[in-house]
This record gives structure tokens, sequence and C-alpha cells, in this order.
């Protein structure tokens, strides 16, 4: 492997912080749209 995907690395840990981050808003922003789409047309 090389050594830029070690897991000491700060690159790769901040990788990790902004996929973890990526997933988390994705899954928040596709529960928020269901409701927001919904008011939209009930209005």
């Amino acid at each position: 492997t090389p050594p830029k995907l070690e897991i000491n690395d700060p690159e790769f840990e901040e990788y990790r912080r902004f996929r973890k981050y990526m997933i988390m808003f994705n899954e928040e922003q596709a529960q928020a749209e269901k409701p927001k789409r919904k008011g939209r047309k009930q209005e």
C-alpha cells in the first residue's frame, strides 16, 4: 500500500472525516427533501 493511505496520515484522517460528513449530509438532505417537496405541492 502507498504511504499516503496509512491510517496515521493526517490527509487520510481528513479524507475519512470528509467522507463521513458527506454521508451524514446526504442522508439528512435526502430525509429533509421529502417533506419539503410534499409541503410545496400542498401549498
